[in-house]
């Protein structure tokens, strides 16, 4: 791995790849050029084959000044399912540099997702050292094999400028089951809120298989207010997942109230799916704090 420290602006990269072959199809993100305002981070090249459903994770460090950000923008090529970045956990020893397969979404939480600048003094958190994992997560339909490299940007603001941290919200469903030729199979959950938080945008994600979403908020036994509600998921949500923002007029999440999730399958294949060929997650951005709120519920089988 190499880094390029420009005057002005960080690039966090992996070494340049080789010229894809005769017979592969290029859709590479460009590395973008010198921007002072900006933080890039790029992913390592792979070499996706037709039909394959696949995820790679590089692992990254952050060696600038302490920084923050307010808005994070994904760029990725055709094919491409997502591309995010996560923070590695202390308990995962792999060094800079290195790049694997993560299909099970394991030794990483949810960092930064993608979203348009939240404005009025919120920030995120980048301090020097900070060791992160870009993923990033292809579906090759087409007939020939895919050479990827995507590009996560980071729109920098100085910390003394930020009044109020943010940062991510995530909460799925990890051990569910889907049985073959089934219709109607529901999962639901609850994540308690564990402070005062200020909800800035919230969404939700599953795959193509999913057929409603909704997201409540409330007590324990009490009534449930719907957040988020959608009663007819389509495949295209998949990568694009309808979001709101509350930015104007931030929805506060109470300590102690359970935000319940629940989602709707039908399973027309021949298989049984469990996570992560289909989610069910929650996710968004939350004022009032520095570090993510993470909630996950079953086992991943």
């Amino acid at each position: 791995m190499r880094r390029l420290v420009p005057a002005a602006v960080l690039v966090v990269a992996f070494a340049c790849g080789r010229a894809p072959e005769s017979n592969e199809r290029d859709v590479r993100v460009p590395i973008p050029e010198k921007n002072d305002a900006l933080i890039d981070f790029v992913s390592p090249e792979a070499v996706i084959e037709p039909g394959e459903d696949k995820m790679i994770c590089g692992v990254v460090q952050y060696d600038g000044d302490d920084i923050a950000f307010n808005a994070v923008d994904s760029l990725q090529g055709k094919f491409g399912h997502h591309v995010v970045l996560h923070a590695q956990l202390p308990t995962d020893d792999r060094p800079v540099g290195t790049v694997y397969e993560c299909g099970k979404m394991t030794n990483f939480e949810p960092y930064a997702i993608p979203i348009d600048a939240i404005t009025g003094g919120y920030g995120t958190s980048l301090p020097k050292g900070k060791k992160l994992i870009i993923q990033s997560h292809y579906l090759n339909t087409s007939e020939q094999p895919l050479r990827v490299r995507d590009v996560i940007r980071l729109s920098k603001i100085p910390v003394a400028d930020v009044t109020k941290w943010m940062s991510v919200y995530a909460a799925s469903d990890v051990g569910f089951e889907l049985t073959p030729k089934s219709e109607g199979i529901k999962t639901t959950f609850d994540c308690t809120i564990p402070q005062d938080l200020e909800l800035l945008g919230f969404g939700g994600h599953m795959h193509e298989w999913g057929t409603s979403f909704k997201a409540e908020l409330g007590t324990p036994g009490g009534t449930m207010e719907t957040l988020y509600d959608v009663p007819k998921w389509t495949a295209e949500y998949r990568d694009s997942p309808p979001f709101n923002l509350y930015q104007t007029a931030p929805k506060l999440l109470k300590q102690g109230q359970v935000l319940r999730t629940t989602c709707v399958w039908n399973n027309d294949s021949t298989r049984t799916m469990h996570f992560p060929d289909e989610m069910c997650a929650a996710f968004g951005v939350v004022g009032g704090i520095k570090t993510p709120v993470l909630c996950q519920v079953g086992t991943v089988r």
